[in-house]
């Protein structure tokens, strides 16, 4: 097993985002899913060894969005955008002083994987997708394709399950504990 990843905090406009660093070799960044908990994720053998798995040969790098997990919980509405997520992406791999580096999307993340590797393709070596898609939109507030207003998914655990990492109960039953405490506001 490999050592448990320390959790530290980039500011990004004054507030705290967390952020953990595990393996060796070329970086790999992982933009954050609709929902995370860095500390909670390590409880969950399903999610932990999902991470190891995927990490193997790599400096990985996850994070929680801010408004969950252990990043800072005050959002502001620009946050919630698209431009927001790519920022953060940005802010990340201007902590490393990275030049290039490999991004992986899966589910809602991959909005944001996507827009990065769209925007600054100077920057991505690689961009690896998974149960993504490349823009979601607000039906429930009449939102129509452009609409700026980005309403990320949940990863469902059909999904998952099918990529042969994560039983489908230890992903159902992780993924509402994981909601329940890293929801917004809690």
């Amino acid at each position: 097993m490999s050592p448990v990843p320390e959790i530290r905090f980039l500011t990004v406009e004054g507030r705290r985002l967390a952020y953990e660093v595990a393996g060796e070799g070329p970086l790999l960044v992982c933009p954050a899913w609709w929902v995370s908990h860095l500390e909670l994720d390590r409880g969950n053998q399903a999610f932990a060894g999902f991470w190891e798995a995927i990490g193997v040969g790599y400096r990985l790098v996850r994070y929680d969005r801010l408004g969950v997990g252990v990043s800072d919980r005050k959002l502001r509405e620009e946050d919630l955008t698209l431009d927001g997520e790519v920022g953060v992406i940005g802010a990340l791999l201007d902590e490393f002083g990275a030049e290039r580096v490999g991004l992986l999307g899966g589910s809602s993340s991959g909005c944001a994987a996507i827009a990065f590797a769209a925007r600054f393709p100077e920057r991505v070596e690689r961009l690896v997708l998974y149960g993504a898609y490349a823009w979601a939109f607000d039906h429930a507030a009449g939102g129509a394709r452009g609409d700026r207003r980005y309403r990320p998914l949940a990863l469902g655990h059909r999904v998952a399950a099918a990529i042969g990492h994560l039983p489908r109960r230890g992903l159902k039953q992780g993924a509402g504990m994981v909601r329940a405490v890293s929801a917004v506001g809690s």
